[in-house]
């Protein structure tokens, strides 16, 4: 099985700023799964920037779209 380990931001700050982010916190992500142990060519960091928002614009909930998530990668990918 391989897994795409996808990061996502809030939506403030720009697109590209968040694009980089997000894939920045997919490979921080793949480094510590690495650290215990999981194969490097079993994982696929995505950065998907603030494309699906959880919560909407309320200030004390905007961190929760700062998030990972894991999805299971289709053969090939």
């Amino acid at each position: 099985v391989r897994l795409r380990v996808v990061g996502y931001t809030d939506n403030s700050g720009s697109l590209r700023k968040n694009e980089r982010l997000s894939l920045q916190r997919a490979g921080a992500v793949i480094r510590k799964l690495e650290e215990f142990g999981v194969a490097r060519d079993r994982l696929i960091a995505v950065g998907r920037s603030a494309e699906k928002q959880i919560t909407g614009g309320d200030p004390e909930k905007v961190a929760n779209n700062r998030r990972i998530e894991f999805e299971i990668a289709f053969k090939g990918e």
